[in-house]
Parts: structure tokens; sequence; C-alpha cells
């Protein structure tokens, strides 16, 4: 293989990996994303792989060639600075790769203003920077904080510092007050909160019926996004075991749960369904995903995620259908946009069908509970009609 070639395939190589550097997403001119440290440590190795990787056959450990390119690579850093190496390659890479139609590259930020339970998903390299509200980072994806480094699966994102959308795509930012403010570069997709209409009515009131649900003083709330504490209480009142979980007087390691919730927070703790965010802290007030709703579930039929043993919270909702609790068109229903407590009473039906470890099903154990009884629990069964 020539120099000539060689050259031009880093010049490819080093083009194509900046599509995926947060460097044309920019809310501001001159304020570079890339840092000489990301270059070094995780550009430089990047493109000296992909390169041995595309010249596998050629190629092998210190061949002088490979050496020549890391000199080149070298000339490279010093002729540019960061701001200007980060300006020209990227708009090489949005001229060359991804084209004048794609929504994926923008050199300025789309202001959004998003109310509370809103939620937007981005495409891999999206940055995202909020300036007034609250966004909380969940999902099934992945975020980097470009002042820290760090990368977040679950996070409250910390105003006016940028996040960007790393290759695990499926993070959902979801807005935690009204009149939040998101600055978004690169492709995305909104899903406002009033968009969902209920569809489980019918399965709320069989619950009910069953004393499995209680509601809130306003109804029952379908279409409300369901925050870490209100999921906490749902769960409880279909263990039956609400009102007893208000009398909780024992310790508990959360500093950051309000008084109401802190005897229901105390009970879950106690009885291992709960773990927290950390060793302190619970974020109640967050948004509560489909994973971490079908963790509770998972837990009360006996299963554990500590360590890993039975299944990683992060995947439980994959683990549930492995179970046959679900079928895969009703994970994809449960997984995509807002966790409101529509889909929670969805999740919480269905349950009654599932094995317990112990062998017995959750309707069988809610009886010998005394939660519900063979008669309350069939005559509020036949009146849900569906095909599933």
């Amino acid at each position: 293989m020539s120099r000539r070639i060689l050259s031009l395939l880093f010049v490819f190589v080093l083009v194509l990996s900046l599509v995926s550097l947060p460097v044309a997403a920019e809310l501001s001119g001159g304020d570079s994303l890339l840092t000489q440290s990301y270059i070094e440590k995780t550009v430089k190795p990047s493109l000296i792989q992909r390169v041995k990787d595309k010249a596998a056959a050629g190629f092998a450990g210190e061949n002088p060639l490979i050496k020549d390119i890391t000199a080149n690579y070298n000339d490279y850093v010093l002729r540019l600075s960061k701001d200007g190496l980060a300006s020209s390659m990227a708009k090489e890479a949005y001229k060359k790769l991804v084209g004048s139609q794609s929504s994926y590259l923008r050199t300025t930020g789309t202001k959004l203003t998003l109310n509370k339970g809103d939620v937007l998903t981005g495409a891999l390299g999206s940055t995202y920077v909020v300036t007034a509200g609250a966004v909380w980072i969940g999902g099934s994806g992945s975020v980097v904080n470009t002042a820290t480094g760090k990368e977040h699966t679950s996070v409250t994102m910390v105003k006016n510092q940028r996040y960007i959308q790393t290759e695990k795509t499926g993070s959902t930012l979801s807005a935690t007050q009204d009149g939040t403010v998101l600055y978004v570069a690169g492709a995305y997709k909104v899903t406002r909160a009033d968009a969902y209409t209920q569809q489980n009515v019918d399965m709320a009131f069989a619950l009910r019926q069953m004393h499995l649900m209680s509601g809130t003083p306003e109804g029952m709330k379908l279409t409300k996004q369901l925050t870490r504490g209100e999921g906490l209480v749902f769960m409880l009142n279909f263990l039956g075991v609400a009102e007893e979980a208000s009398k909780t007087t024992g310790e508990m390691p959360f500093k950051d749960v309000p008084d109401w919730l802190r005897p229901y927070a105390a009970y879950a703790w106690q009885h291992k369904l709960v773990a927290g965010t950390s060793a302190t802290t619970y974020k109640p007030d967050d948004p509560m995903t489909d994973f971490e709703f079908i963790t509770l579930m998972l837990r009360i039929l006996g299963y554990s995620d500590t360590g890993g043993k039975d299944f990683i919270w992060k995947e439980s909702l994959a683990k549930a259908e492995s179970l046959g609790i679900y079928t895969a068109k009703e994970k994809a229903y449960l997984d995509n946009g807002n966790f409101v407590r529509d889909k929670a009473v969805y999740s919480l039906f269905y349950l009654l069908d599932a094995k317990r470890t112990s062998g017995e099903t959750m309707l069988s154990y809610l009886v010998t509970s005394g939660v519900t009884t063979p008669e309350e629990a069939a005559a509020a069964r036949q009146n849900i009609a569906r095909v599933r």
C-alpha cells in the first residue's frame, strides 16, 4: 500500500471520526469542545486503531508506516489550534459525510421551551444545555458531561453545562418543571406530555375494584408522569401495604425525601424494595422510568438485582419479557416515551398473572395476603376483554 493511499486513508478516518465528536454542535462561536486532553487520550488512539483495522492485511504492531501516520497526525495538532482543528474538520466532516440535508449536525443550538413531562430524545452526537428549569436524563442510553468528562445514564442536568449523546443512544431528557429552556444541537424528537391519550381506564378501575390502586385526590390522572416517589407509593398500594407503610418509623438512609414520603421510603428500604440512587439519596422528584418501575415489580416477585444476581436493573424490561410477563410489542409500548400512570396500570394488571419465585402467581399471593379475594378479582377482570 503506497504512502499516498495510506495518507488518504488517514484523512478519511480522521474526518469520519470527528462526525461523532461534538465539534460542530456549538451554541456560540469559538466555544470549542475539543480539548488537548481529549485529542491525546481519546481521538488519537481511536484514529490509529481505525487505520490499523482498515489496513489489517498489510499492517501489524510497530509497522513504520503507522509511525509515519502518527507523525502526520501530530503535525496536524501542531499546525492547528484546537479551535481551528475543531472548526475546519467539523465543517469538512459535515460537507463530505453528512450532507446538507442532515439534521444531525448544526452549528447553532435550537432553543426549546418544555413543560413538565415533555420528553426529548436525541441522536448520536447531539448536544444539550439546559439554561432554565430542570431536566432529568434517563432511558437506556448515556450522555457525557463535557465539563467533567464523565459518562452518565441517570442524572439531573447541571445548568449551563453541555452534555453530548454518546453512541449508546436511547437517552430520554424529561423536563421536570414547566418553562424549562433547553438548547439542542443535533437531531432530536420531542414528545409532549399532553400528547399521550389514556388507554387503560378499564384496567385502572379493575385494580381499584381489587383494592390494588387508590388514585389521587384529583382522580386517577392516568396521563401524569410518575415520579420516583409516586411510583414507590403506587407499588406499595398494589401490594396492599400502603397503610402499614404509612406508620413506619424505622431508620432509613435517604436524606432527600419529603416528610410525606419518609415512612413509605423507610418501609420499602427495610423490605429491600428500593436501593436509592446513592447511599443517601432517593431522588423522589425525578421522573420514574419504565425500567425503574419494572425493577420494583421484579423485586416483589422475588427476583434480585443485587450484584446482578437475577437481572440488571437497567435491563429489567427485557427480563420481564424473557419471563413471559410482557410480549415484545408490550415491551415496546412501555418503553416508548414517558412512563405515565396509565402505563404503570397496564404493567401491574398483567403482573397479576406473573409467577413469583416461590411458584405462586402474584394474584394468588395477594389473595393469600388478604389484599383482595378470588371473587373480587374475577368480577374485576371479567370486564377486561382485550386480546394481547
